[in-house]
C-alpha cells in the first residue's frame, strides 16, 4: 500500500537523521513493514488516515 510505503520511509528517514538506526537499515525498515501489512483494496479515506497514523505509531515505538 502506498500510505504503508510512505509512512515508514518519513519515519525511517527521521530516525536515520537522528541516528537511531544505520542508512541501509531505511530499506529493510520499508519492506519489513510493507510485508507486516495487509493490502485493502480501494481503501477509504478514514482507512488511509488511519493505516498511517498506526504505522507511524508502530514504527516510532520500535
Amino acid at each position: 500500500m502506498p500510505v504503508v510505503l510512505n509512512a515508514a520511509n518519513e519515519i525511517a528517514v527521521y530516525k536515520f537523521l537522528n541516528n537511531e538506526i544505520n542508512f541501509l537499515d531505511i530499506e529493510k525498515v520499508i519492506f519489513n513493514e510493507i510485508d507486516k501489512t495487509n493490502n485493502i483494496a480501494n481503501p477509504t479515506i478514514n482507512e488511509i488516515f488511519e493505516i498511517d497514523k498506526e504505522t507511524r505509531k508502530k514504527l516510532m515505538s520500535n
